[in-house]
C-alpha cells in the first residue's frame, strides 16, 4: 500500500497542470468567494472581475477612457449596433462609472442589439 503523501506526489508527478489548478484556485481569495453559486451568479461575478481588470489602481470606478475601452473590447458587437440610436450618448456622457452603472448601460446595450438580432431574423 502507498501512503497518502506518496499518492498525493505521484499525482503530481503525473498530472502537474492539476496541481497548478488547485494552488491558484485555492489560494485566490476572490474564486474562494465563487464556491456555490449559480451559473448566472458565477457569470455576474466574472463581469464584476473584466470590470476591476479595466480600472486604473484600486479603485473600483471607471474613468470615461476606461469605460470605452472595457466596451470596445469585451463587448464590440453591441458597441456596433448601439451607434446608430440615442442610446449612443449615454457611452458619449464624460463622467466616471460605477459597476453598477456600467452594467446598467450594457444591459441597455445588450437589449438593444437583442432586439435587432429578433427583427432581423423575422424579416428573412
Amino acid at each position: 500500500m502507498i501512503g497518502n503523501v506518496w499518492k498525493e506526489k505521484l499525482k503530481l508527478a503525473l498530472y502537474p497542470h492539476v496541481a497548478v489548478f488547485k494552488i491558484f484556485y485555492q489560494s485566490n481569495k476572490k474564486y474562494k468567494m465563487d464556491q456555490g453559486l449559480t451559473p448566472s451568479e458565477h457569470k455576474i461575478m466574472m463581469l464584476y472581475r473584466n470590470f476591476t481588470n479595466y480600472a486604473l489602481g484600486t479603485t473600483v470606478i471607471l474613468g470615461e477612457k476606461e469605460f470605452r475601452k472595457l466596451v470596445r473590447s469585451e463587448f464590440p458587437n453591441f458597441l456596433q449596433e448601439v451607434q446608430e440610436t440615442p442610446l449612443s450618448i449615454l457611452l458619449d456622457e464624460p463622467k466616471d462609472r460605477s459597476f453598477e452603472e456600467a452594467l446598467n448601460v450594457i444591459g441597455r446595450m445588450g437589449m438593444v442589439y437583442y432586439k435587432k438580432m429578433n427583427n432581423n431574423a423575422f424579416e428573412r
